[in-house]
């Protein structure tokens, strides 16, 4: 359910006012080399499948967390370390990389797992509506096998530097928002309507709604009040979902 606030159109700054801290947005991989570090989110590509070389990595890439949606391969790996990447967050890696990927001074984490994958469309989804802000490995667990698994926390509430944010903005079809949920608080997705009038919502309120599509294609009515607005990067017809 829903905490909804009385305010009629929200702002990032009014959003996040709304709901506890807690709700920062994270994403759990399935293998980690068991170093916790972050830095800035920064995409390899713009192509989701793209992986890991040693051609792809630039100076650019220095203390970043660097997202990688198709495989990490070990020269890859080892040209990203040599530039100072402080994170790798890559869909997969080959099984024969672990012994290697343990012994670099820079985090690796994996989403997916071993073999030749593509990050799920959600996660990347994630990522690419957080570029430019950072992201921390707040949790290293280790199974019952042995593995490692990491928790990558995002931090969506920093402004990017340099970036001016008005003091007040109303929400519009198109936009890409986080919804802000305590039970559910890495829903993401795309406004597609929005209400005229107030609409009845389970907890009595009546309030200013949103039509929010989320990847799944599933469509559920927010109250205004409990979407964050996110930076626009050229996405018109796409959302993202719980990871």
């Amino acid at each position: 359910m829903f905490v909804a606030t009385t305010n009629q159109l929200a702002t990032p700054r009014q959003s996040n006012q709304s709901i506890a801290s807690a709700n920062g947005l994270s994403v759990h991989g399935v293998w980690s080399n068991g170093i916790t570090a972050g830095g800035t989110i920064t995409l390899l590509s713009n192509d989701p499948a793209q992986d890991l070389t040693p051609e792809t990595v630039t100076e650019t890439h220095a203390g970043s967390v660097l997202i990688v949606g198709g495989q990490a391969t070990a020269e890859g790996l080892y040209a990203a370390a040599s530039i100072g990447v402080n994170v790798v967050v890559a869909a997969s890696m080959a099984a024969r990389t672990i012994a290697y990927a343990q012994k670099l001074p820079m985090a690796v984490v994996l989403t997916n797992g071993f073999g030749k994958q593509t990050m799920a469309e959600n996660v990347w989804m994630l990522f690419l509506l957080n570029t430019k802000r950072t992201a921390q490995i707040v949790e290293i667990q280790t199974t019952e096998s042995g593995l490692q698994k990491a928790t990558l926390a995002l931090n969506v509430s920093m402004a990017v530097e340099g970036e001016s944010i008005a003091a007040w903005q109303p929400l519009e079809v198109g936009q890409q928002v986080r919804i802000l949920d305590a039970l559910q608080p890495n829903m993401v997705g795309l406004i597609v309507a929005l209400s005229r009038t107030r609409t009845k919502l389970a907890s009595g309120l009546r309030e200013y709604t949103a039509t929010v599509r989320l990847l799944s294609g599933e469509e559920i009515e927010v109250p205004l009040a409990n979407l964050q607005i996110f930076e626009q990067y050229g996405l018109s017809n796409t959302s993202a979902a719980t990871i």
